[in-house]
């Protein structure tokens, strides 16, 4: 019987070893497929890090490879990535699991604004801990893998990892993916912790849509673009949320339409909402900017462009181009993509472990000689009280604003 376990023990350290060396030998192959192809496609990698730098980094990388699983691996890449210093270069997530929690920055904190049927409970509850770990915490530890140059940047990608079981686990904040301790300040309940489950993504984002609790105007339609008008402000609303276009209607008719709708109620004030808008191709927008350019509306206190925390890419572009060409008013939050930026994103998938790269083939000089995140004219600071009354402080400035 000693015999017995004794061979039994030997077999199993033995294929246990052969499993970590293999993982091993696959992510430094990986590692290697990276350092050779990713100086070669990029644009510019070099902008920002030297490549003795570079391959520091990887060797460092290399050095660690017997302690780390596959999202402790895709985390070190985070890392190597942020240190690039370009926001389009990044790991691209294709995690399958989250909590079933969606969280935003608001003044007072972080909040839950979108939950499951099952935890509605937790809408609108502040975060406090997770596993443990307070949100401060948890917050340095985020930015040792996301770029926190462009706050903006930082809050948007945190807040979408504050719920991702994955990722947590491969930055050491959870133990498991599989479950996590998350403590919150409720409105009800007060203190609260709730140990939490993984579902599938896309089961979640479904229950979104059929749980939306939020009826604010701009969440009120998951089209790319629509427009709304309020005869009591006189206000045409047009929400542009993806620069892509919708398959239920051609841009081209829909701007027909809007600006049918502008000739026949003659509103006193135009908003287009880029808030939500992360990018896509920026000359979908290029027939409202045609029309617009000659309109009655196009005069500052009259032509108003919401920007924020998620407009990014060419969403930024076109707000750079409105705020330049334009007689607008940008209000709302700075955006997460900077005015002069790398971009036209490719995609390269290291071999072995399939982890997506996103990287940047060209550069693109905006605005020239400046530097970081385009400004609102008018900051709001968006409070969670307000949101839970589904009040948006961008459209109550604008509507109580008086041309001087």
């Amino acid at each position: 019987m000693t015999k017995i376990l004794a061979v039994f023990i030997f077999l199993f350290l033995g294929n246990t070893c052969f499993g970590q060396g293999l993982q091993k030998q696959r992510f430094l192959d990986d590692l290697k497929y990276l350092q050779a192809e990713l100086p070669a496609r990029h644009f510019n990698l070099f902008a920002k890090m030297t490549p003795k730098e570079f391959g520091s980094r990887l060797e460092k990388i290399k050095s660690r490879l017997d302690h780390l699983d596959q999202s402790g691996f895709t985390n070190e890449l985070y890392k190597l990535l942020k240190a690039i210093g370009d926001e389009h270069t990044k790991v691209e997530p294709a995690y399958e699991q989250t909590f079933p929690l969606t969280f935003d920055t608001f003044s007072e904190g972080t909040f839950v604004v979108r939950t499951d049927g099952e935890n509605d409970h937790l809408l609108y509850a502040k975060l406090r801990k997770i596993d443990g770990r307070s949100l401060s915490k948890v917050t340095s530890m985020l930015k040792e893998v996301l770029n926190d140059e462009n706050e903006s940047y930082f809050n948007v990608y945190s807040n979408y990892y504050l719920s991702n079981p994955s990722f947590l686990k491969g930055l050491t904040v959870l133990n498991s993916p599989d479950h996590g301790l998350y403590s919150f300040k409720t409105l009800s309940e007060g203190l609260l912790d709730v140990e939490l489950y993984p579902k599938p993504r896309l089961e979640f984002i479904k229950s979104n849509d059929k749980n939306n609790k939020i009826k604010l105007l701009r969440y009120s339609r998951p089209d790319n673009y629509w427009y709304s008008y309020d005869p009591n402000t006189r206000t045409i609303y047009f929400n542009y949320q993806r620069c892509a276009a919708d398959q239920k209607i051609p841009f081209q008719s829909f701007c027909d339409s809007l600006f049918s709708t502008i000739e026949k109620t003659r509103p006193e004030k135009i908003v287009l909402d880029l808030r939500a808008n992360s990018g896509g191709n920026s000359a979908i927008l290029q027939p409202f900017l045609d029309k617009i350019g000659s309109s009655y509306l196009n005069k500052k206190g009259s032509f108003f462009v919401f920007i924020g925390k998620s407009t990014f890419s060419s969403a930024l572009m076109n707000a750079i181009e409105l705020k330049r060409r334009f007689n607008t008013i940008l209000v709302g939050e700075l955006t997460s993509g900077n005015i002069n930026h790398f971009g036209e994103t490719r995609r390269l998938t290291l071999p072995n472990t399939g982890i997506n790269i996103s990287y940047s083939t060209k550069f693109w000089e905006n605005w020239k000689e400046k530097n970081g995140a385009l400004q609102p004219d008018v900051k709001i600071r968006y409070s969670i009280s307000s949101f839970r009354k589904n009040i948006d402080e961008a459209m109550e400035f604008t509507s109580a604003y008086v041309r001087p």
